[in-house]
């Protein structure tokens, strides 16, 4: 194993020799690939009054009450004001003269763009020599490699031999740590993924990669329907040489999930592919066949006596290929399909059990329940297998193999607190478990940190247009005003009580006037709440208003709004949306370079001292050490950057990009395309002539929107 991490090594060096003697001078190139990118009127519940709205003047049916409440009307809670950073601020920390990245005045290189100004072979002045460029991608690299001299390399890997012993021994608590992170790549937690490749080893103290969270869990969007045009496939990648998944019929019924470059990412019934945007109709277009497939709907519920609708008379795909063989099935992890079940709890019978991939004795196990553990039911409950979920494992137990509850939702065989009993080992990566997406519910939702609000009303707006029913909970074939709000944060793993009046006492009670999008408000009056909706900002909402509104968009009435309740788990950190399109593009910088001793940037380093993992990358706390615009926060301040699938890039601002420079505007530079500039070892990477992160050899999977940040700390605190 040593002579291999020697060879790996030495090749680094060699290939650093030879680009460093035959690249131009010319800046790191920033490049981003390809961007992944007869009704009665008098009611609305049980009893009901009239009211004249005070803002749009239009006629407002609103329930005295759906169920007496059992206290009086609250007082408002008084306002709760946070700061957060201003978008835009483009101050400087440090004295005017002093360049906004810590490096010293004198260096010509833009602060925070990777770059340096000389050959290294040219530096005179006892200062550290500067680095020779990056070319603009890996193929460029090669050719360049390619080009010299046979000869020339192994003359240069003879007189590397002894300097690469004596680097090699001179750091043996680096090097074992290389040769554990080498060995062990798959050490890291199974919802996680970390990368493997590896590049000259780095100077300074060596630490493990930061863990990206990917998750797996789905979460519930609003439909969004398309036709096919014709007889087509769904495909397993963007292009039409891709393995065909699946198979649409001309007028067959998908939903888009996601429009990439000319593509669709779509999914009907089991089947979650790509079909080019020309292939099918969409939005206004569509709402032809919406109409005839309606029709037949409201025929067909007339005869049977059931509940149909466009979803479920409309012909899907066929599918082509299994889910579990699909590469493209989790690409995007949102779905119209509901993504959510109740609760139904299941202890172990006896003892330890384990929790198998197929339903079926031998096969292989996925993880293991312990004599203490829980775990959940999610499908096939009557059946001699049961299908569920404990934690992050998913799989099949014999169903006598469980105490399980009579119903979903009845806790009454637990003996203790349910957050006391322990989830299941792993004993694979959820990635491997052929049995993950057996069904995409779960007990909770997968929906993305910080999108829970814009998904919620996104979901609720689905909705628009059908029925009140007083008494009912069906979001299709028709709810009331509570009914509504219980059946959609269902969907999103919030249990609600049925009522208005016992919604408006779950969670926190806030002033009407401190609502966020996604808070339940609730109109009242002598005491008596008679009428929840969602409130989905600007004023504006989604609620099921009467029976002759039906559920609609409508504005808060100010006059009737007593109080508001927050249910949604808030994260109290600061949050930043940041607009369609931005981000997908990152750059790199040496934190060599921050040389200005008293700027903010230079007392980080010291403070938090100088480590990178073994790519190279600066770490702090088992995150990406970065140069950002001061929009995201301070030097030190932790920071989550969320990509397009849901994936989180932990980083620490450890520099601040130049917001004076051409192009840069409150996001980045690039007109905000480039967010993130990774801070790197110099040593390493500019004189291997290494390609930008996001692009194909260097965390492909980063090269793609970044949705929102997150500062959620300070290294400081």
């Amino acid at each position: 194993m040593r002579l291999e991490k020697v060879k790996k090594i030495k090749k680094g060096l060699l290939i650093a020799l030879v680009a460093g003697v035959v690249i131009s001078q010319a800046a790191p190139a920033i490049h981003s690939g390809t961007r992944a990118h007869a009704d009665d009127d008098s009611n609305v519940d049980d009893t009901s009054v009239i009211m004249q709205a005070n803002e749009d003047e239009e006629e407002l049916l609103l329930n005295i009450s759906e169920e007496e409440s059992s206290s009086e009307t609250s007082e408002a809670v008084t306002d709760e004001n946070t700061d957060s950073a201003t978008p835009g601020d483009e101050t400087e920390p440090t004295d005017p003269a002093t360049p906004g990245d810590g490096t010293e005045p004198t260096d010509p290189a833009a602060p925070g763009d990777g770059t340096e100004p000389t050959d290294p072979a040219t530096a005179e002045d006892g200062t550290e020599p500067v680095e020779p460029t990056v070319p603009a991608d890996d193929t460029q690299k090669d050719d360049v490699a390619e080009a010299a001299d046979p000869k020339e390399q192994t003359d240069e890997s003879a007189d590397v031999d002894s300097a690469l012993k004596t680097a090699i021994e001179a750091q043996p608590e680096n090097e074992a740590v290389a040769q554990e992170l080498a060995e062990n790549p798959a050490n890291a937690p199974a919802s996680y993924e970390q990368d493997e490749t590896w590049y000259p080893v780095p100077s300074g103290e060596l630490v493990p990669s930061p863990v990206i969270y990917r998750g797996f869990r789905f979460w519930t969007v609003a439909k969004d329907y398309a036709f096919a045009t014709a007889d087509i496939n769904i495909l397993e990648d963007m292009k039409a040489s891709a393995c065909a998944v699946g198979a649409l019929e001309q007028d067959a019924l998908c939903y888009i999930l996601k429009s990439e470059d000319g593509w669709y990412y779509v999914e009907s019934g089991a089947v979650r592919g790509f079909v080019k945007a020309d292939d099918v109709v969409a939005g206004e277009k569509a709402e032809g066949l919406k109409a005839v497939y309606n029709s037949e709907a409201e025929v067909l519920s007339n005869v049977s006596d059931t509940e149909e609708s466009i979803d479920t008379v409309a012909p899907l795909a066929e599918e082509l290929v299994a889910k579990e063989d699909n590469q493209a099935f989790d690409y995007y992890r949102a779905t119209v399909y509901q993504t959510v079940v109740e609760k139904d709890y299941a202890l172990p019978a006896a003892g330890m059990v384990n929790i198998r991939e197929e339903a079926a004795e031998g096969s292989r196990v996925t993880g293991v329940l312990a004599s203490n553990g829980i775990c959940y039911v999610i499908a096939d409950r009557d059946s001699d297998w049961v299908y569920v979920e404990s934690g992050d494992v998913r799989g099949f137990v014999k169903h006598d193999q469980l105490v399980m509850a009579d119903t979903a939702g009845d806790d009454s065989i637990l003996t203790k607190e349910e957050e006391d009993y322990a989830t299941a080992s792993e004993s694979i990566k959820p990635e491997e478990n052929r049995a993950l997406y057996y069904t995409m519910t779960s007990i909770r939702s997968g929906v993305p940190d910080g999108m829970e609000r814009s998904s919620i009303l996104q979901y609720a707006s689905e909705f628009i247009g059908n029925p009140y029913v007083w008494g009912g909970t069906s979001l299709t074939n028709g709810a009331d005003c509570s009914g509504f709000v219980q059946s959609i944060f269902a969907q999103y793993g919030y249990s609600l009580p049925r009522t208005a009046a016992e919604q408006s006492q779950v969670g926190e009670q806030i002033a009407v006037e401190d609502a966020l999008p996604g808070d339940l408000i609730f109109y009242g009056r002598a005491g008596h709440i008679y009428h929840v909706v969602i409130y989905a900002g600007d004023g504006q909402t989604i609620e099921a208003k009467s029976r002759r509104a039906g559920i609609v968009a409508s504005n808060v009435s100010y006059r009737n709004a007593v109080w508001a309740v927050r249910i949604l788990d808030e994260n109290q950190a600061t949050q930043f949306e940041i607009p369609d399109g931005l981000g997908s593009v990152h750059s790199y910088m040496g934190w060599q370079k921050v040389t200005m001793r008293g700027s903010q940037q230079y007392a980080f380093r010291e403070s938090a001292g100088m480590a990178f993992d073994p790519e190279g990358f600066g770490v702090v706390d088992n995150r990406y050490v970065i140069a950002c615009t001061t929009t995201f926060g301070n030097i030190g301040d932790y920071v989550d950057f969320y990509q397009e699938d849901g994936s989180v890039i932990p980083c620490v601002i450890g520099d601040f990009k130049n917001q004076n420079d051409a192009g840069c505007n409150a996001y980045g530079h690039m007109n905000g395309d480039c967010i993130v500039e990774f801070v790197v070892d110099q040593n390493s990477w500019y004189r291997s002539g290494h390609a930008n992160p996001g692009t194909a050899s260097c965390h492909p999977e980063w090269n793609q929107d970044i949705v929102k940040a997150v500062n959620v700390g300070s290294f400081y605190d």
